[in-house]
């Protein structure tokens, strides 16, 4: 390649040379300069790298490793297949192997199925029998709440009407034990005023006549007063001097007097008596 001047290319001209002519401008000067040193850059790099890599220092940059599975896989199965090999035994020839018994199928169980029962197979009920079981329940509830009654009055205890009735009742048997003849008093209802009680006797038998007495206190009056003087009038009419009264209080018979001059003692020792448990001592 020559460069020439004007005046010699036209001299080359007419004498038949052909010439070649490059023009460069400033600005692709400039480009093709800086394209060269890009690729003198990156030919510097690519070298450094590959002598940093020789002499055993690592980039600074993750390498990535990529192992092929078929190939490992591959290598592998022979070593397997020489193990396997090495654990199969020869067969024995001279050893008398013993036929082996085919074993008999399990038969499947069968399932029975039970006919249904019709109506005109079942038996005809024993009314007799149904009314035993019926009469049966019937005793063991009336006995089930009896005990459970029973029960209830125990954990609650009597009322006070119920232990001078009972006290009473005592008291008139034993005398009619040991005289004979006796009383039986009952209490039918107390309120605040009034009060209605009964009284059985003298013979304590199952024709003995019965009879009903009411007493008013009066306003503002002692019911209980009322009732004692009442039972006194009427002890009165069959024992005139004492009468034989059984004491639980005192657990035995006291022979309490029906005189007039003692009234007030009798009625205290009755008071006692009878509605002791309507008054806790203080």
């Amino acid at each position: 390649m020559k460069l020439y001047t004007e005046s010699q290319q036209r001299e080359l001209d007419e004498q038949g040379v052909v010439q070649i002519n490059i023009r460069f401008r400033p600005k692709r000067l400039l480009t093709v300069l800086a394209v060269l040193l890009l690729h003198v850059l990156f030919l510097y790099l690519l070298l450094k790298i590959g002598v940093n890599i020789n002499a055993g220092k690592l980039p600074s940059a993750p390498m990535v490793m990529l192992f092929d599975k078929l190939n490992l896989t591959k290598k592998g199965e022979p070593e397997a297949k020489k193990a396997e090999a090495k654990v199969k035994t020869a067969p024995n020839p001279k050893a008398i192997s013993k036929p082996q018994e085919p074993t008999p199928p399990t038969p499947a169980e069968q399932v029975l199925e039970k006919p249904p029962v019709k109506y005109e197979d079942m038996p005809p009920p024993d009314m007799t029998a149904m009314l035993n079981a019926a009469r049966e329940k019937r005793q063991q509830a009336r006995e089930a709440a009896a005990a459970e009654n029973a029960a209830q009055q125990g954990n609650r205890g009597k009322s006070p009407q119920e232990l001078a009735e009972e006290n009473v009742r005592r008291s008139m048997d034993r005398a009619n034990n040991r005289n004979g003849d006796g009383g039986l008093f009952t209490i039918l209802n107390k309120g605040v005023r009034t009060a209605t009680f009964s009284f059985r006797g003298w013979e304590v038998r199952p024709g003995g006549g019965r009879q009903i007495y009411e007493v008013d206190a009066g306003l503002g009056g002692n019911v209980e007063l009322a009732i004692i003087k009442k039972m006194m009038e009427v002890i009165r009419t069959r024992f005139k001097k004492t009468a034989p009264w059984e004491s639980n209080r005192l657990g035995s018979v006291i022979m309490i007097s029906m005189l007039p001059e003692d009234t007030e003692e009798t009625e205290r020792f009755l008071m006692k008596e009878m509605f002791e448990s309507d008054h806790p001592r203080r």
